[in-house]
């Protein structure tokens, strides 16, 4: 704004200027516009065509976001809708592995391991059932055996991405944590792992407990996260859908935890 009101000083000046040159030198006005005004109205409509292309970028941001906002709910919708019907591998539910190292059922990742083999991984583009290369969304899950009454109980969380081109699916990947009770709303990321695969304004799982949490903000370095609200867990992994090669965007879009349900 300021740059737009400098320019329009600046017209007005030499406009005046022009103005007394004129009223110096005798020249006789003549019927239309004048040299000034003309200049006068360049000047107003430089400022205007400069604040409109100035607004542009942020509308075409804004309704992208809304209609990933919009798209995300009906991804993940058509995502679970899948999940129930083709169910998880028996052979899985009757020997989910275990974390040797916490002794707790490990998170798998849906499509891979927890599913039939019948499963064709072309389903979890959206749309699934237009056949054609433009698809702007895909889904990934993770699942979480919880046993239950059933001994067939799965917790589901959801992952919506938008896809980067005709490149490899989003999918979550497991990032090591170090947690310090005594900061409870910051994680360190394990020095192992790559900082960026977690971004501000990523959506993390927690491996242990399924807990959703977002990242708000980065701490003094770049593997320090903070959270939106404190951490429940100890020392263990996230779930997280990291970023395209080379690329600083935030590919997930939604992220939606379901209660465990037999399978």
């Amino acid at each position: 704004m300021r740059l737009y009101t400098s320019i329009l000083i600046r017209v007005i000046l030499l406009s005046e200027c022009l103005e007394a040159i004129e009223m110096k030198t005798g020249a006789r006005k003549k019927s239309g516009f004048s040299l000034v005004e003309v200049m006068i109205a360049t000047g107003i409509l430089t400022i205007g065509f400069a604040f409109i292309a100035g607004v542009f970028p942020v509308g075409i941001k804004l309704v992208a976001s809304a209609t990933e906002t919009t798209m995300a709910p009906i991804v993940e919708q058509e995502a679970f809708a899948k999940i129930r019907l083709y169910g998880v591998d028996d052979s899985v539910l009757t020997a989910w592995p275990i974390d040797s190292g916490t002794g707790n059922p490990l998170t798998l990742v849906y499509g891979n391991a927890a599913t039939t083999a019948a499963f064709n991984l072309d389903e979890l583009d959206y749309p699934s059932a237009v056949v054609t290369d433009d698809k702007n969304y895909s889904w990934s899950a993770i699942c979480r055996y919880v046993g239950g009454a059933s001994g067939r109980d799965v917790e589901v969380t959801v992952f919506v991405s938008r896809k980067a081109g005709a490149g490899a699916r989003p999918m979550p990947v497991k990032v090591g944590v170090l947690f310090n009770p005594l900061v409870p709303a910051l994680l360190q990321i394990d020095p192992a792992a790559n900082p960026r695969q977690i971004l501000t304004g990523s959506t993390i799982v927690d491996d242990a407990t399924g807990y959703v949490y977002e990242v708000v903000g980065r701490g003094a370095t770049i593997d320090i996260i903070e959270l939106d609200r404190d951490w429940a867990g100890g020392n263990g992994s996230v779930w997280v859908v990291p970023p395209a090669a080379g690329s600083s965007r935030n590919p997930c879009i939604g992220v939606y935890w379901h209660e465990p349900e037999g399978f």
